[in-house]
């Protein structure tokens, strides 16, 4: 039976890997499986991170100066967006 140390007695390891000692081929299979199931879930969340630090971008001042007025007037939902819509059409038409 191989061992994970060596030859010989398993010797007593420290912490975490006292249990990997002598396993036989159907343990090992799962202390394997085990462990890459573990290590996805502890890699997968990166993932998400990365998307997250993407950078917002950036607006316009009109579109600024209009959301600022749909602030002032506490619209929210479909009046803001339609507010918005307006406001940066008219702000479209004073700069043409």
């Amino acid at each position: 039976m191989p061992l994970l140390l060596g030859q010989g007695e398993p010797k007593a390891l420290p912490g975490v890997l006292c249990w990997l000692q002598v396993l036989s081929r159907k343990e090992a299979h799962m202390r394997n499986t085990l462990i890459a199931l573990l290590l996805t879930g502890l890699l997968a969340p990166g993932g998400g991170a990365l998307a997250q630090t993407k950078d917002q971008p950036t607006r316009s001042a009109a579109s600024l100066e209009c959301s600022k007025q749909a602030d002032e007037k506490g619209l929210h939902g479909k009046a803001r967006k339609t507010f918005r819509a307006k406001c940066l059409k008219s702000m479209k038409n004073k700069s043409a």
